[in-house]
């Protein structure tokens, strides 16, 4: 809801309008010079890449947080912020990069230690399970050609969903030509649907229509609805995992030893203060810019 709402308002707001004249050529365009745009924004690629690849180690969290993850980081990092959320191709290379990124490594905690990192790798599991396959330290001594084959596929079905999109992408470019009316009550109807479906509770839909409203005024003052799920989904799996921590700190050690000391947790606290300090330096430095070409743009009226 946090999403969809304040797009299916927007939709509403603005009527049936005709699809613009770039967004129709895009089809046209080589592939060589959708490469290239890739591989110039390579800031948003590796950011993408990295992320999902580390995130996509991570048990149970999936490929949606690692796109939000990768977009945010993304947006703070770049110098064409204001772009952002317009469709600028640096945000949408860093949320598909992470996407792709996270498949391969959440296999990894499903073939070594029998933990889905994903909702396909827990489909994955029960197919393995259904057939008498155990994943785990064995596998590879066990079952080499399961486990090879799960590797290979990897690199199959890139190439394959490469080719796939390159031939469907002007297809779903046409999505686009439908009136904001019609896409507006589809995003809405599917919205209710999730929402109902997950609990079969209309109080669902009822929160969802709030938070989406809500979020609608919000993002009128500049706040991005990103870090807001990433909060409501993260945070019932840190607080699960701090009281399971902390239950293990009480019986072991202090929490302050347990939490502080390692080199694992060292080196986890490293990487979020770096995160937050240089975020916070590029807003800084983003802010400084904007003012300063605000003070030439007026010293240029005055004169």
């Amino acid at each position: 809801g946090l999403f969809a709402i304040p797009q299916v308002i927007a939709m509403f707001a603005k009527g049936r309008r005709q699809l613009d004249a770039e967004v129709l050529k895009v089809e046209r365009h080589p592939i060589s010079e959708a490469f290239r745009e890739v591989f110039r924004r390579s800031r948003a690629l590796s950011i993408g890449t990295l992320t999902g690849s580390i995130i996509g180690l991570i048990p149970g969290v999936g490929g949606q947080i690692a796109g939000l993850v990768a977009y945010d980081q993304s947006r703070k990092m770049s110098p064409e912020r204001d772009k952002f959320g317009t469709g600028h191709s640096e945000g949408v290379i860093a949320a598909e990069s992470a996407n792709n990124a996270m498949v391969g490594p959440s296999l990894v905690p499903l073939l070594t230690l029998s933990i889905p990192g994903s909702p396909t790798a827990a489909v994955l599991l029960g197919g393995l399970l259904i057939h008498g396959i155990f994943p785990g330290s064995d596998l590879f001594d066990n079952y080499p050609d399961v486990a090879w084959t799960f590797i290979n596929s990897m690199l199959v079905g890139q190439i394959l969903m490469c080719i796939f999109g390159l031939y469907v992408a002007g297809l779903a470019a046409k999505v686009a030509q439908v009136p904001n009316a019609v896409m507006g009550a589809v995003v809405l109807g599917l919205a209710v649907f999730g929402s109902y479906s997950v609990q079969h509770s209309m109080g669902d839909v009822y929160v969802m229509a709030a938070l989406g409203t809500g979020m609608f005024f919000l993002e009128r003052f500049g706040f991005s609805a990103a870090p807001l799920v990433l909060g409501l989904i993260l945070g019932p799996i840190a607080e699960a995992n701090f009281i399971q921590g902390s239950m293990i700190a009480n019986a072991t050690s202090s929490m302050g030893a347990y939490f502080l000391t390692g080199t694992l947790n060292l080196v986890l606290i490293a990487i979020v203060v770096l995160s937050i300090g240089y975020s916070a330096w590029m807003e800084l430095r983003h802010r400084r810019h904007v003012t300063e070409d605000d003070a030439i743009r007026k010293e240029g009226a005055l004169s």
